[in-house]
């Protein structure tokens, strides 16, 4: 593993800070339906899982590699995690698949939107979240970063402050949004 001692110390911290930990496998290849076994899934949830906590990390949810995760391998999932990213969403741009997900949906079936999404999109999926009592999540890789799109994030964590001092929002990270979002899990209805 790349990940050294300082590494693992600086992660924890930002994890005591409120940044959440997300299992993503051990390895990158893709896990759709007909690229690995049951049991080579399973083994993957399991050593990521493992190695994480080994470090002293908590992961409570699962992001695929390649963001698509096969439906032969959502029940094992839902054995290793609370919650899963595994499906791909990409950029909104006001399609007809929503941008967020309600509480009928599997908290093992979540998808993430991608930042390189308009800042107008993202204010529109945000909003659109809202009025149907949703939550929604968004992110970027560190390798695409830059100057444009950090100034886009800025722009958006500024448009969702003015929907917390609202309250028509919160701002969590994945841990704690699901739990706030599923203080009854699914499975006990």
């Amino acid at each position: 593993s790349s990940i050294d001692a300082s590494d693992t110390v600086r992660y924890i911290k930002w994890q005591s800070e409120g940044f959440a930990m997300l299992s993503h496998s051990t390895t990158a290849d893709t896990m759709q339906n007909g690229d690995c076994t049951l049991s080579q899934a399973k083994a993957r949830f399991i050593e990521s899982k493992q190695r994480l906590n080994q470090r002293g990390y908590r992961a409570k949810g699962w992001i695929t590699p390649s963001s698509v995760l096969g439906s032969d391998f959502f029940d094992a999932l839902h054995d290793y995690y609370s919650y899963g990213y595994t499906k791909y969403y990409g950029e909104y741009t006001g399609q007809a698949d929503p941008p967020y997900f309600t509480f009928n949906d599997d908290p093992c079936s979540l998808s993430r939107i991608h930042l390189d999404t308009t800042l107008s999109n993202l204010e529109a999926a945000l909003d659109l979240t809202i009025e149907n009592n949703g939550w929604m999540n968004c992110y970027i890789h560190a390798s695409e970063m830059n100057p444009t799109k950090l100034q886009k994030l800025d722009d958006f964590l500024t448009y969702i402050d003015g929907k917390i001092a609202t309250f028509d929002v919160k701002c969590l990270n994945p841990d704690d949004a699901y739990e706030y979002f599923y203080q009854v899990r699914r499975t006990d209805i």
